[in-house]
């Protein structure tokens, strides 16, 4: 599937606006969830710049709570993440559990 058929599939979970921040090989950069789902988010950043692909989102600006992520897609500024836990996608956490 391509990235831009990622990114914009239609999958299980709720829209949103929640601030965030990418912590990758290049920095932190800041940007914002926008839709979730129990394994997989959309994340929309402020400019095209290159990600890795597996990089930490924190979900909160010290980085007291990040969750593990590998980038599975990507249609300019929209990142489609996959949630990992021990190396593969973890496939469990909840829409509603941002939150640590």
């Amino acid at each position: 599937m391509s990235a831009q058929a990622l990114a914009s599939r239609d999958f299980e979970g709720v829209d949103l606006k929640y601030p965030a921040w990418l912590e990758t090989s290049h920095g932190l950069m800041e940007c914002e969830i926008i839709r979730i789902s129990s394994a997989t988010a959309q994340i929309r950043f402020a400019n095209d710049a290159a990600i890795d692909d597996y990089f930490e989102l924190w979900l909160t600006k010290n980085g007291a709570c990040r969750r593990p992520c590998r980038l599975i897609g990507r249609n300019g500024t929209i990142l489609v993440v996959d949630f990992m836990r021990d190396g593969r996608a973890s496939g469990r956490l909840h829409a509603y559990q941002l939150a640590c």
